[in-house]
């Protein structure tokens, strides 16, 4: 989860023995992985006790769901774990928020995007770059438009020495003969720079050769 601040809202009636509070841990966005599901709490509290429900942000009210979704009877929404086949926009990237009511009225808590990230292999990759002699030839990590929000490349190595990190890497071009193997390390990471075991954690190497253009014999 990410964003977190706490926001205390309190509803009071004229009946001074009734109240409604809904302290909220602000959450603007959870982030979870397929394997695992997860738990979003709607925490509120009130004199008679509040009713909670939850809503997709278009409005439409949350019903469980066996083995997909549930809401606990302290508010929790639950979305369970499910393989990569049984995806859906609708429930696993949307945006729900809640709300808490008792006599002394009705409370609304912010919305909440909550989305799931696929837990599957993956690889990255680097293509084959061509550079004529005295220029730049430019690699840049590949990685999956599925995963690549949460994944942050870690390094390139040459001869298991690392050079540098970002996903691209520059290199000037010095010989005609010139040629070198080079390896990317690329990790996955959760919002809020929270360990996010996407690649089963495993690291995924890529090796590239670097090609020079035969024009580059004539270079000036």
């Amino acid at each position: 989860m990410s964003g977190r601040s706490l926001v205390c809202v309190a509803v009071f009636s004229e009946d001074l023995r009734s109240s409604l509070y809904f302290l909220n841990a602000s959450v603007q966005e959870v982030v979870f992985a397929s394997t695992t599901g997860t738990l979003v709490p709607c925490p509120a509290a009130g004199v008679p006790p509040v009713t909670l429900r939850w809503y997709f942000a278009s409005g439409g009210e949350i019903y469980d769901v066996p083995g997909i979704r549930h809401v606990h009877p302290n508010g929790t929404l639950q979305i369970f774990h499910f393989p990569p086949s049984s995806f859906s926009n609708l429930i696993h990237d949307n945006t729900y928020y809640c709300t808490a009511e008792n006599p002394s009225g009705k409370i609304r808590s912010q919305d909440v995007h909550i989305k799931a990230v696929l837990r599957e292999p993956y690889t990255v990759r680097v293509e084959d770059q061509k550079a004529m002699r005295g220029n730049v030839a430019v690699f840049k990590c590949i990685i999956p438009a599925s995963v690549e929000a949460y994944i942050t490349v870690v390094s390139w190595e040459k001869d298991t020495v690392s050079l540098v990190s970002g996903k691209s890497w520059l290199l000037r071009v010095l010989s005609v003969d010139q040629s070198m193997e080079l390896m990317n390390r690329a990790v996955g990471w959760g919002a809020g720079n929270t360990p996010l075991s996407l690649c089963f954690g495993l690291w995924f190497y890529t090796c590239v050769r670097i090609i020079i253009h035969p024009q580059s014999l004539n270079w000036r």
